[in-house]
């Protein structure tokens, strides 16, 4: 992820296997094994462990990460190269925050990004449907039956809440039973996606969500490709 500054920070998400919920995300200037360590120590507490962890080959996680893992019982388990599908559900965890977020704003600094990032989360554990969960987010709450319907904006407007207003009589315990983490670490994108492989030579491109393709194209120029990883664990 670029800021304004153009500098490249990287994020890393640990997600459940059972209900798709984002337990912890990261975000760092500096990458390295010892920063991945922390952030597995700091989601995994209090009753948080997982059986298993699926990451990928990334040197990133270090040549001790596997057996400082087993000393807290939790096993590794390592995907085929070059094989995404090994790792689906941090493959997938990793789009929606893209199109929904990061393809949409360009953070000021480390701690915009943060801040942006923490308020994803909120929206995706209690408000965004998945399709794996019959459309019911990974932390379900319940809701009325009758009444108004109201769209609430998320994100400055980047995208929109519709449901009906919570009941703030009802009080929801978060999800504890066993707990399976997806880790999925973000290089640097392009802002602006483009469609249009199949257009006629020549043709200008066309930009998704919106905005300037000249100014996007020029900070395109700027930019560097960082590198990814992903890792998930049950």
């Amino acid at each position: 992820m670029q800021t304004l500054a153009f500098r490249t920070l990287y994020v890393l998400l640990l997600i459940t296997h059972g209900r798709r919920g984002l337990v912890r995300v990261g975000v760092t200037a500096h990458p390295a094994s010892a920063w991945v360590w922390r952030q597995l120590i700091e989601a995994t507490g209090w009753g948080r462990r997982p059986r298993h962890l699926v990451r990928d080959r990334d040197a990133v996680y270090g040549g001790d990460f596997a057996a400082r893992a087993q000393g807290l019982g939790i096993e590794t388990l390592l995907t085929p190269v070059r094989a995404p599908r090994a790792n689906a559900i941090a493959e997938r965890a990793v789009r929606p925050l893209r199109n929904e977020c990061l393809d949409l704003v360009i953070p000021l600094n480390e701690v915009r990004l943060r801040t942006l990032l923490a308020e994803f989360v909120a929206y995706y554990n209690a408000e965004r449907p998945h399709r794996s969960l019959l459309l019911e987010p990974p932390l379900p709450r319940a809701r009325p039956t009758n009444g108004p319907i109201r769209a609430q904006p998320v994100l400055g407007a980047c995208t929109t809440s519709i449901g009906a207003p919570l009941d703030p009589a009802r009080t929801f315990a978060p999800y504890n039973g066993p707990v399976g983490f997806v880790v999925a670490s973000l290089g640097e994108r392009p802002v602006g996606k483009t469609h249009g492989s199949s257009a006629a030579p020549g043709a200008r491109p066309r930009v998704s969500r919106g905005g300037d393709w000249a100014g996007r194209a020029a900070s395109r120029r700027h930019r560097g490709r960082g590198a990814r990883c992903r890792c998930s664990a049950a």
